[in-house]
């Protein structure tokens, strides 16, 4: 009997146990109600978009807010706050990071855009300069996720300053850099953010972090705003006379110089991944006046041709922009509007690339050279083994030395002419690096892998030397197809603020080796050169032909064009055929000096 009474007990017990135990596990499991069960008090807002912030209906966690949030809603971050979890912003609604008070949403609705180009960023844009600081911060942990879904929006809410017309240095390095209050997301280990085809991603505050596979995405479809931050002219007052000239007078172009040659994009300062299809578009101010950038997709900059992608990091350690392509793309104009005009780099004589810009071409890339550029000291362009770079015909690049800074070829509207200016601020701090004159360093190009020259690929002539480059192949690896025009350059540089130009000589460049520098085109030879570490050897001649027109009354052969090709390739005439008929009559090459005819066929 008693024995019987133990087991009942015992059963009773069992049964309770596991009774507790599937009730415990029920309540517990979801880990999302875990997560906002955490989070206390009024973090988020909710209000339609125009209405008084007074009236935001106040929510605990991120996914309330988003619950109760319809089309046209704004959710808005009310205190610092950590999130965990994976969230999407539905169409129609706007996750605000605001940087006042009112809680004020500047994006593309805000701004009034003009026929000419021009745009009315109102009180976006502001003349007065204060140091950017944080008013609202919201930060991801490990292998959170923010997704923005087609309509939908992120704003890190800030303001954009502009020092009007005056000329002062100080004032001209503050063109269209934050200023004051803003809106940021700190991003940790593994967390990510994805912009969707037909989402936005505002960020006039900033986007910083640490630890591995923290990353921005945009895929197709999708935009990324920042600000274009020009932080040096080449003299100001006598840029903007340049640029009043070739407006009122459409001077020669080479009477003008593109106004600024030290800027920056940086308020995203974890790497970005812009995918084919995505456009990266700047908010900027010239001269006072509001204007919009194409940094990155359709007309941008930079253009991507295929399904690839880049990656765009802000390394904030030491200040450089890195930029690298993982597909085939095209370097292309810079433009801005000014006045209503639009004013672009093919313009001018060049599009500068930056001095704290790195633009890296990795393994299966290649990247096309559309446009003439002048690599600035400070830049570097790297080409990886099994990566392309092509410059194509009628474009010119530039390789600039930090001589070619200092001798005042490049200004920045101050009184110290050969100064780098660094980047104003970065939110993860100040850079451990101290980017100013005493870091001047020469342009580098580091071909690892492929470079096929048919237009200019220069540097500034020294003494009748050209030995001022710094072009070389740090693995050894490198091979140039140099088939370009090896006639000199002249190239225009504005000369301080007296408005005077400066006409500089450019040349073929030479390639840095340890041996010293070496000429490809000291007989004027198109080839395939091998570039060692130590040594340049042409690899392979190439042979020139030379189209001509037959069908003259003359009977003369007077020449068209001519191109170089390698043995094995066939030859095209390259451009549209002339009115008369043209035939191919032979080639050449230059052996030992001596020129070579060889029958065509």
């Amino acid at each position: 009997m008693f024995l019987k009474s133990q087991k009942r007990t015992l059963a009773f017990l069992l049964a309770l146990i596991l009774m507790l135990t599937t009730f415990m596990s029920v309540a517990v499991f979801p880990a999302s109600a875990a997560e906002d069960d955490e989070l206390t008090g009024d973090n988020f807002g909710v209000r339609a978009r125009g209405d008084d912030v007074s009236y935001e209906e106040k929510y605990p966690t991120l996914s309330q807010a988003i619950a109760n949030a319809v089309s046209g809603d704004i959710i808005t971050v009310l205190e610092d706050v950590t999130i965990s979890g994976s969230y999407t912003i539905p169409s129609g609604v706007t996750l605000l990071i605001p940087f006042d008070d009112d809680h004020t949403l500047y994006d593309y609705s805000s701004f009034t855009f003009g026929d000419d180009g021009s745009v009315n960023y109102g009180d976006f844009l502001t003349s007065e300069f204060a140091p950017p600081e944080a008013y609202m911060t919201l930060t991801m942990t490990g292998n959170s996720s923010l997704t923005v879904a087609p309509g939908g929006a992120i704003c890190l809410g800030g303001r954009m300053c502009s020092s009007s017309s005056e000329s002062t240095a100080e004032k001209t390095r503050n063109q269209g850099v934050p200023t004051g209050p803003d809106g940021r997301i700190h991003m940790t280990d593994t967390s990510k953010i994805t912009v969707q085809n037909g989402g936005v991603l505002y960020t006039w505050g900033f986007i910083y972090g640490e630890g591995t596979n923290v990353q921005v995405e945009a895929e197709s479809g999708a935009t990324v705003s920042e600000l274009f931050q020009a932080r040096g002219w080449r003299g100001f007052s006598s840029s903007l006379g340049l640029i009043r000239a070739l407006i009122d007078n459409n001077p020669e172009t080479d009477e003008a110089t593109f106004p600024f040659n030290q800027y920056y994009v940086q308020n995203i300062e974890v790497p970005l991944k812009i995918n084919s299809g995505a456009n990266e578009i700047l908010a900027a101010a010239v001269a006072g006046a509001g204007t919009t950038i194409n940094f990155i997709g359709d007309g941008g900059m930079f253009q991507i041709e295929d399904d690839g992608y880049l990656i765009k990091d802000y390394d904030e350690d030491t200040d450089r922009l890195n930029i690298e392509a993982y597909c085939d793309a095209t370097l292309g104009e810079l433009a801005v509007s000014i006045g209503g005009h639009t004013l672009g780099t093919s313009l001018f004589d060049y599009l500068p690339i930056s001095n704290n810009i790195t633009i890296d071409i990795k393994e299966g890339s290649s990247v096309n050279v559309a446009e003439n550029v002048a690599l600035l000291p400070g830049s570097e362009l790297k080409v990886d083994e099994g990566a392309t770079v092509v410059v194509s015909e009628d474009t010119n690049v530039f390789v600039m030395s930090a001589e070619d800074w200092v001798d005042e070829y490049a200004q920045d509207g101050s009184d110290d002419t050969s100064q780098i200016v660094a980047v104003g601020y970065t939110a993860a701090g100040a850079p451990s690096v101290d980017r100013t004159e005493t870091a001047l360093v020469d342009a580098d190009v580091d071909i690892n892998g492929k470079a096929e020259i048919y237009g200019g690929f220069l540097t500034r002539d020294v003494d009748g030397e050209g030995g001022t480059s710094n072009v070389h192949s740090s693995q050894g690896t490198g091979e140039i197809k140099y088939c370009a025009e090896t006639d000199s350059e002249d190239i225009y540089f504005a000369g301080g603020a007296d408005s005077t130009l400066t006409d500089v000589l450019f040349v073929a460049a030479y390639i840095k080796t340890d041996n010293g520098y070496y000429g490809l085109t000291d007989d004027r030879d198109a080839g395939v050169y091998s570039l060692g570490t130590d040594a340049v050897t042409l690899a392979e001649s190439m042979y020139t032909v030379f189209w001509k027109d037959s069908n003259i009354s003359s009977n003369k052969y007077l020449p068209i064009t001519d191109k170089a090709y390698c043995e094995g390739e066939t030859p095209v005439f390259p451009g549209p055929m002339p009115m008369t008929y043209g035939e191919c009559i032979g080639w050449t090459t230059v052996r030992g000096g001596t020129e070579v005819e060889i029958p065509y066929g």
